[in-house]
């Protein structure tokens, strides 16, 4: 049951009990005055009665109480009339009064008999009571006009009921149709549609929440575009961390089981010596843009845009417990898609650019780095190093990784222990800084199951690698 019909509802039963209680009250109100005016009128009529036959009583005038018990009788609402002499024997009496009738009802019982009410008046003469006068009033004129004023009043009441019927259904409506609006216009917004808003046509309560739910829409629609423009700068799981942290001063830091891939040109500096800044802008959009998808597919957050290079994590902000297999996947991706751009390139003699890539895990430390005032979301530890060197080690299209990323991905899928990677030869490498070589691998493939897959992936974003709008 809706709100309207709710509201409509309470309204009907509020009113059907007050007409309710109104009908009765007026009923027994009705009912008493009646009979109080018939009480009034049965008194009157005995009263003048007797008034009337004191002197022929005593004349002993029995025709002339005969004939005023007659024209009594003729009123619609006087049964009969009856006239006693001082002993309660019949002097006189209506055409109309029965025989069982004709005697003197006594003061106890002046009550109602047969739909008839009798009225006995004393008559009177110098103090001394001389007769009686009796008259029976019925209850046909009673009984009608009580009947009328009943019809009256159940039609009223009927009448009543109906139009408040109507109002309540109006009243409901008129209710329920900004709270319909209101409740459309909340699904848009759940829908993405921040646009909404809703014409205020009252100042009452509900045209307040009309008011304060349009504030509210602008200002999702505010927080969306900031989320959005937000999200152009940082990574989509990190903007989104950031914002269901507002409360606090920076993200909580913490350890995580991570893996790092970082990515660069090479040559890239040489390369930019015959290239205009416009040009190098360009050119590096180009392939940073087949760097955020790669990505994304494989559920990696590009940390920051190092000059001609990235930072990919995997497994942070968000857990995964893939996160190595992922950033070999994602690299080999890169290379996949950079392969079809220099084709694409080539074709109008732009400059092409070649990858170098190393990845690394281990555990570090995750957090908002920084001070106060500027803040910046990555992560930091000796695993992140060490995936720096492996990158500056590695030649042009290749990827080396090492054996804590081998280990990580034989670790999270035993089942493809022996075949899920396709490696060169294990090399000893040391590295800037390190005090003991690292033992790496250059990757080649991946499974036959796996590069499969990543054909096909590159294959879908080969879309945007054949958009490719040369900068001369």
């Amino acid at each position: 049951m809706s709100v309207g019909q709710k509201i409509a509802l309470i309204f009907v039963l509020l009113t059907t009990v007050t007409l309710a209680v109104l009908w009765v009250s007026i009923y027994f109100n009705l009912s008493s005055l009646l009979k109080n005016q018939t009480d009034s009128l049965g008194n009157a009529i005995a009263s003048q009665s007797a008034y009337s036959a004191a002197e022929l009583l005593l004349a002993d005038d029995v025709l002339s109480l005969s004939v005023i018990a007659s024209k009594l009788a003729e009123d619609e609402s006087v049964d009969f009339a009856l006239f006693f002499n001082s002993k309660g024997e019949l002097l006189a009496a209506s055409p109309s009064t029965p025989q069982h009738k004709r005697k003197l009802a006594t003061f106890k019982n002046r009550i109602r008999h047969d739909q008839s009410n009798y009225y006995v008046e004393p008559i009177i003469f110098q103090n001394l009571i001389v007769g009686y006068a009796q008259v029976s009033l019925n209850d046909n004129a009673i009984s009608k006009t009580f009947n009328n004023t009943l019809l009256g009043m159940t039609i009223a009441t009927l009448s009543s009921l109906i139009l408040a019927i109507i109002l309540a259904t109006i009243v409901g409506r008129n209710i329920t149709k900004p709270l319909k609006q209101l409740m459309e216009a909340t699904d848009r917004i759940s829908n993405g549609d921040f646009e909404t808003q809703i014409p205020r046509r009252t100042n009452d309560e509900i045209g307040v929440l009309i008011q304060h739910f349009n504030s509210m829409a602008v200002g999702l629609k505010e927080r969306e575009q900031i989320k959005t423009t937000f999200s152009q700068y940082v990574s989509p799981n990190i903007a989104n961390n950031i914002l269901a942290n507002l409360g606090q001063s920076r993200l909580p830091s913490k350890y995580v089981n991570a893996s790092v891939l970082f990515v660069d040109i090479a040559g890239f500096t040489s390369m930019c010596e015959h290239m205009s800044p416009q040009q190098v802008e360009h050119l590096l959009n180009d392939y940073y843009e087949l760097i955020l998808k790669a990505s994304r597919l494989y559920d990696g957050t590009v940390d920051k845009y190092i000059g001609d290079g990235a930072m990919i994590l995997f497994g942070a902000p968000e857990d995964d417990p893939d996160h190595s297999f992922h950033s070999v996947c994602c690299a080999l991706l890169l290379l996949k898609l950079v392969k079809q751009l220099n084709s694409e390139r080539s074709r109008y003699n732009s400059p092409v650019i070649q990858f170098k890539l190393g990845i690394h895990c281990g555990e570090m430390l995750a957090g908002a780095i920084g001070s106060k005032g500027h803040l910046q979301y990555t992560v930091v530890g000796n695993a992140v190093n060490i995936a720096s060197r492996l990158c500056n080690a590695a030649s042009a299209g290749d990827l080396i990784i090492s054996d804590s990323v081998q280990n990580e991905v034989i670790k999270s899928d035993a089942q493809h222990s022996n075949g899920k990677l396709l490696l060169e030869a294990p090399k000893l490498l040391s590295l800037k800084g390190k005090s003991h070589p690292v033992q790496t691998f250059v990757v080649k493939s991946v499974s036959a199951k796996y590069q499969a897959l990543i054909d096909k992936q590159a294959k879908a974003l080969q879309k945007g690698v054949s958009n490719f709008d040369p900068i001369k």
